[in-house]
Parts: C-alpha cells; structure tokens; sequence
C-alpha cells in the first residue's frame, strides 16, 4: 500500500488502518498470553497435543506484538529519518514471526495428516519442527537485512514499499524479488498445500467415521486409534483457520500491480485478516482446553465401556511388535483418555474364572 502524503484521504485511510491494526492486535496479546498462562497453570503443556496448539500460539503472540509496536509509525510521513532506523528493526521482527506463524502452522498440518491418515506418531520430530520454523524464519529475515531492504512499506514496517521521503514510487527488482521469495510466494505455496492436505484429512476422518458408526463391533486397536484422533482433531482448526485468513493479504498485494488503486474495503479486509491470525489462535487454544475438560469430565460421569475381547488377546500377544498400537496409546495417554494398563488384566481374569 503507497501513501501519497499530498492526499489527505490517503494519510487518513493509512492512519485509520494502523489504528485497527494495531488496536485489534493489542487484544490478540492479551488472548493469546492469557491462554498461554493456562497452558501453564494446568501443566498441560506436559501434553503433545497442547505443546502443538501452544507453538502456534506463541508465533501468534510474537506476530502481534510486532504489529502493536507498529502503532508508533503512524507519524512516520512526518519525520521519516527519527523512525527510519527502528523501522527497520520492526521490519525484521514482523518477517521473522511472520514466517514463524506459516511454517509452524505447516508442521501442525504434516503432524495432523501423519497421525490422522497414516497412523504415525510423530513425537518424536516434535524438536525438529521447533528448530526448522526458528532457522527458516531468521533466514529469511536476515536476508533484507544484508540487502537493506526493510523500510516503509505503506502501512507498517516491512521490506521497502517507499524510499525515506515517502514519495511514492514503484518497487525496485530486489524489494520484489525479496517479498514474493521471502513471503508471497512460500505462503501461497503452502497455503494450496496445506489446504489440500486438510481436504485429504477430513474426507478420510468422515469416511473413518461413516464407517464406523454403521459397524458396531470394532478392534481395539480401531477404538484407540479412533479415540486418539477424536482428541488430535480440534488442532485441525489452527491451519484451517490461517488458511482461510492468509488469502485477503495475497490478494491485496496481487491488486497493487493493477492499474487501480486497491478501495478501503479491500485494504480494511486485508488488515482485519492479518489482526485475525494471532485472535484466532489464542481464541482457539482457549476454547480447547474448556471442551477438552468439559469432555473429560462427562465422560468420567459415564461407566467404562466394555473392551470389545474377540481381538484382545491377539493385540496382547504382539503388543510388542504392534507400532501403530503402542503409538497410539500414548497419544491416548497423553490427552486425558487414558485405559488403565491393569484394567486389561483385570477383566481377563474375571472372565476367566467366571
């Protein structure tokens, strides 16, 4: 978005939009620390499942705070050379957590999609998803830096929209080529991916589920697996959600190289989607862990169901060579639904002797 200070409906939609911004942001901070501090207040962070949702909540909360300290550069077209030199610090911050948010929200998909459809649990690659989003982001990051190509960019600080006399012209090569490699072109990338890996995910689970409610009977490594998936499903709702809210950027930034300047609705949409992004994570862990413990204490109320034993024993028998089953109990474990390991046992030996 370039700003003609020689147009005062430009300077007021520009202003106007960093107040939204800014101010939708600020309660994206506080939703997003106050569901943080009950991730830590309930230990649940101890817990695969919540340490995933609490990852991307925490890129959601760093992103916020960037876009909060942008609030200060509504008087930039004012004094361009006090606030060039933090303009720049807050154009590395907003892309580095920027990119941050995406490829966590990619590693939550591949997560969910090797769970929910392959059966594998993927634990163990939990630090590795930690680490690459890190390592990507400050890549990409530093990248403008060394070509000193974080400025103003129309709206806050990001890579150089407009040179430091705000006057307004048309990017050079490298600010293109930086900000379609660096961010329009691996969000949109993995926007389609991430989308598709959803649709895949989702038809598979409604057809797992179809199939299962017209069958009764079901094995017991089907209930667990069934179980532990019912419990991975609400972290569906993370990516779907970025999915559906990174499109009015892309297709503001797709509308600047028209010969028409892009209306206020299509710049008040695009801001009020990327302010979204941090609320709806934080909303999201938070309604989580209420219906996660509203779950869990219904189904305290109701009696054990009974374990279906026509294919017990055999699961018994190759407990130790059967991945899938093992795997999957852990995952059950570790999200409040856990089978009691003498349990098993015990039923056992009262079928036995009766």
């Amino acid at each position: 978005m370039e700003v003609n200070t020689s147009n005062s409906s430009d300077v007021a939609i520009y202003q106007s939009t960093m107040i939204v911004l800014s101010a939708t942001n600020g309660l994206s901070v506080v939703v997003c620390l106050f569901a943080s501090i009950l991730v830590g207040v309930l230990k649940l962070y101890k817990k695969p499942v919540y340490r995933l949702a609490l990852y991307q909540v925490v890129a959601s909360l760093t992103f916020a705070i960037a876009c909060v300290v942008g609030v200060i550069f509504i008087y930039y077209n004012e004094a361009p050379e006090v606030y060039s030199r933090l303009c720049v610090a807050v154009g590395f911050w907003t892309l580095f957590t920027q990119n941050l948010k995406l490829y966590s929200t990619l590693w939550l998909t591949f997560h969910l999609f090797c769970f929910a459809v392959l059966a594998k649990n993927m634990k163990k690659f939990e630090p590795f998803y930690v680490m690459s989003s890190l390592l990507i982001s400050a890549i990409f990051s530093i990248v403008p830096l060394i070509t000193d190509s974080y400025g103003f960019n129309g709206v806050t600080c990001w890579i150089r929209e407009q040179d430091e006399n705000c006057s307004s012209y048309r990017r050079t090569d490298i600010e293109i080529i930086e900000q379609y490699t660096l961010w329009y072109g691996p969000s949109t990338t993995l926007l389609v991916i991430e989308s598709v890996v959803l649709l895949i995910m989702v038809a598979i689970l409604v057809c797992r589920f179809r199939r299962r409610t017209k069958h009764e009977g079901t094995s017991f490594r089907e209930d667990q697996n069934w179980r532990a998936a019912k419990q991975l499903l609400p972290l569906v709702a993370y990516p779907m959600l970025f999915c559906v809210l990174i499109i009015p950027p892309i297709v503001f930034d797709a509308y600047t190289y028209t010969p028409q300047p892009p209306s206020p609705v299509l710049i008040y949409m695009s801001v009020s989607s990327v302010a979204a992004w941090s609320l709806s994570a934080g909303t999201t862990l938070i309604l989580h862990v209420i219906l996660s413990a509203a779950c869990s204490r219904k189904r305290r109320s109701k009696p054990r169901e009974k374990i279906n034993h026509t294919t017990l024993p055999h699961l018994i028998e190759n407990e130790g060579t059967n991945t899938v089953h093992n795997d999957t109990l852990d995952v059950v474990s570790d999200t409040h639904f856990s089978i009691p390991k003498d349990s098993v046992g015990i039923e056992l030996s009262i079928n036995a002797s009766a």
